[in-house]
């Protein structure tokens, strides 16, 4: 007998094996976290569920939108103006008194000019009192009157004596007047659209700083997917909200939809508005969903236990061992 058939069937004790394992050790599963979910409806921030996709948006996208407003919001401030306010100040400047009236040393001086209404509107005014014992009225929603100490602004809710400056040395006629003011009215525009723009936008940016702290500890209160750069990401659109509520109170008020005190009341308003829509907006975030420990992942395996699913020859290929010389090779 062979001493090769005398050994027994499979690897020997001690074989080395000469096929890599291409198996390796599995690792620790890691808890599930939630990925990050991608902007698909971040485009109008007029209802919760808008509001609240803003969230995960790019923060280029929440810019965009932030300056956009700002430039409507600011755009309909400046179309008051120029229906309501800038026609009255041409007429006014073309019924100016012929003779200068000067204004020197904090007093304003007219000689033979007669009090009263130089031109006006249902929104906005301006008057001509020499004496300041002879009021001309107000028919107005804001009247500007020329007095001689002080420039009085008069509204609904009362009115503002503002002093002129003791610096203040100039003569102004019916020709000067009507020149100057052709000469700035644009420049005057451009100049007030471009401060409320950056005013609106300042405005919202503060506000949404200071609302982001609060709308966080919220999200985490209520389990919601929402982290710090997401949280102000959310209130700087919940803000829009409220920016488009005054947005359309001024378009109201320059067409006539919309009276002083109403327009008064969209501007307290747009404030509780802007809350209400993020909280609306918090709830219509996702649930976070609670990611299981590391401890509960499956364990690891033996990287020395042989697979069962492997073929057996290749398990394990053992060295060839040489066959003895001097064995018997007979039975």
């Amino acid at each position: 007998m062979n001493v090769r058939d005398r050994l027994p069937a499979g690897p020997l004790p001690g074989a080395i094996s000469t096929v890599p394992n291409d198996r390796e050790p599995s690792k620790p599963a890691e808890p599930d976290r939630p990925e990050p979910r991608e902007s698909r409806g971040a485009w109008h921030p007029f209802t919760g569920p808008g509001i609240a996709a803003f969230g995960d948006a790019p923060s280029w996208r929440v810019s965009l939108f932030l300056g956009f407003f700002s430039l409507a919001v600011s755009g309909a401030f400046a179309w008051v103006l120029w229906s309501g306010w800038w026609p009255v100040i041409a007429r006014a400047a073309a019924a100016f008194p012929e003779e200068a009236v000067l204004f020197s040393a904090g007093k304003m001086t007219c000689k033979d000019a007669k009090p009263g209404i130089l031109a006006d509107s249902p929104q906005f005014g301006i008057a001509l009192r020499p004496d300041a014992e002879m009021p001309p009225g107000r028919t107005a929603d804001l009247q500007l009157e020329l007095t001689p100490n002080h420039l009085r602004l008069a509204g609904i809710a009362g009115f503002t004596d503002l002093p002129w400056p003791p610096e203040l040395r100039i003569s102004l006629d019916r020709r000067e007047a009507t020149a100057g003011w052709g000469a700035w009215r644009w420049p005057l525009l451009i100049a007030l659209f471009a401060g409320g723009t950056l005013l609106m936008l300042g405005f919202w940016v503060l506000l949404a700083t200071l609302h982001t702290l609060p709308l966080w500890i919220a999200g985490w209160i209520l389990r919601r997917q929402l982290s710090l750069d997401g949280a102000w990401k959310l209130a700087a659109a919940g803000t829009l909200s409220g920016g488009t509520l005054l947005g359309l109170g001024l378009f109201g008020y320059s067409v006539r939809l919309v009276s002083w005190p109403g327009l008064a009341a969209v501007g307290a308003a747009h404030l509780p508005v802007i809350w209400l829509w993020t909280a609306w907006a918090i709830f219509s975030r996702p649930a976070r969903v609670r990611t299981p420990a590391a401890s509960s992942g499956p364990k690891p395996g033996n990287p020395f236990k042989k697979s069962a699913e492997e073929p057996k020859d290749q398990q394990v290929r053992t060295r060839p061992r040489k066959s003895n010389p001097f064995g018997n090779t007979r039975d």
